[in-house]
C-alpha cells in the first residue's frame, strides 16, 4: 500500500514536468497523510490541469463521506472490478506528483519507515483515480482520490509487498487519455524499477504532525 508520501518540489519545476499551462503555489510538504488535500493532474473538460484532491475516494453512489479515510488505494490487479472504482478507472485517472513515498518494514524491535525515490529527480508520478461525490441534502462536493498499487519492484521488495504504480513520462498521455476506457487499452508504462533508490528514515515520520526536510534524511535504523 503507500499511506504516506513527499511533495517538495517547487510549483514552477511541477508545472514544466507535467506540462501545464498554471500551477498554484505550493508548500513544500514532507509528510502527506490520508484525508489530506493533495495535487491530482488530469483532464477535465477537454484540458490537462492541476486539481486539489482529497486523498480517500469516496464513491460517487456513497450515501456518506466518512469512507474517505478507507479507501486511499486501489491495487492494479483488481481495480476495474470493484464497485468502489471501475467508474474512476474508466473515465476519470490522474497522476498524482510526489518526490517521494514512504513504506515500513517490519523488524524485531518494530516498524522501521523508509524513503523511496527515483535516482535522478525529485519528481514523478504515481498512478491514481479520482471521482466526484455530492451530499444530496447540502450540495456539499468533494472531489477526491486513491493511489493505484501494485506488486513491490526492484528495492521495494526488501521492504513491502506493495508499492504504488510509478507512471514513466512517456506514459503519462497515455494514462490520461480520456478515450482509453478499457483494461485491454490502457497500457501502463512504469517507471524503470532500477531507478528506485531506498533508504532508511526517523520514526518521526509516523507522526503526520511532523514535516521538514528531516524527515527524509537517511538514519542508520
Amino acid at each position: 500500500m503507500c499511506g504516506r508520501f513527499a511533495l517538495y518540489e517547487p510549483s514552477d519545476i511541477i508545472q514544466d514536468h507535467f506540462g501545464l499551462d498554471d500551477a498554484s503555489e505550493l508548500v513544500p510538504n514532507y509528510n502527506i497523510a490520508p484525508g489530506t488535500g493533495i495535487l491530482g493532474i488530469a483532464y477535465y473538460e477537454n484540458s490537462l490541469v492541476p486539481m486539489f484532491l482529497k486523498w480517500g475516494l469516496i464513491p460517487h453512489w456513497s450515501k456518506a463521506k466518512q469512507t474517505q479515510y478507507k479507501m486511499i488505494n486501489a491495487r492494479v490487479e483488481t481495480v476495474w472490478d470493484k464497485s468502489s472504482f471501475r467508474s474512476a478507472i474508466r473515465y476519470r485517472r490522474c497522476l498524482i506528483p510526489a518526490s517521494g513515498f514512504y513504506e515500513w518494514k517490519k523488524t524485531d524491535s518494530g516498524k522501521q519507515p523508509y524513503f523511496i525515490s527515483v535516482s535522478g529527480t525529485n519528481i514523478f508520478a504515481m498512478a491514481g483515480i479520482w471521482e466526484t461525490w455530492e451530499d444530496k441534502s447540502s450540495g456539499e462536493v468533494i472531489d477526491s482520490c486513491a493511489i493505484v498499487t501494485t506488486e513491490a519492484q526492484g528495492a521495494v521488495k526488501e521492504i513491502h509487498d506493495r508499492m504504488p504504480v510509478t507512471i514513466d513520462r512517456s506514459g503519462y498521455k497515455n494514462w490520461l487519455d480520456p478515450m482509453v476506457q478499457t483494461r485491454d487499452q490502457l497500457k501502463i508504462y512504469q517507471l524503470d524499477h532500477s531507478l528506485i533508490t531506498v533508504w532508511p528514515v526517523s520514526p518521526k515520520v509516523n507522526n503526520p504532525r511532523n514535516n521538514g526536510p528531516e524527515l527524509i534524511q537517511q538514519v542508520t535504523p
